[in-house]
């Protein structure tokens, strides 16, 4: 694996930490709201039911859009970059690690040395 790669990675992991301890936050302040607005209700102020829905709505829409955010950044692909941010070689793909067949006469990729019988591609 190269350095690249895992830097845009660790760039990925860093993003979801942090929308991670957003949805703490969150959570923790809906769970306050959702305390005060039930004290507020048992002690006779009936009006404060409306609003407390309301903003647990709203932050729970805010919980939605940060999960929908880490769905995002976890399905976005790697990019491979050259030397200096060049753009990656024509036909250069991620889904490829490793040595790739040199493309010359007479060399197969590994699948197909695989699919024969055990000793067959070393009389080749």
């Amino acid at each position: 694996m190269n350095g690249r790669a895992t830097s845009a990675r660790r760039r990925r992991r860093v993003a979801i930490d942090a929308v991670m301890v957003m949805v703490i936050l969150v959570l923790m302040v809906q769970m306050w709201l959702l305390t005060a607005t039930l004290e507020s209700y048992l002690a006779g102020h009936h009006s404060v039911a409306l609003p407390g829905l309301l903003s647990s709505v709203a932050l729970f829409a805010v919980c939605a859009f940060l999960y929908r955010l880490v769905l995002r950044i976890d399905r976005m692909p790697e990019r491979e970059e050259g030397p200096r941010g060049a753009a990656p070689a024509p036909g250069a793909s991620s889904l490829f690690r490793g040595a790739l067949p040199l493309g010359l006469p007479g060399t197969l990729s590994r699948s197909p040395l695989r699919r024969l019988a055990p000793f067959a591609w070393r009389t080749r």
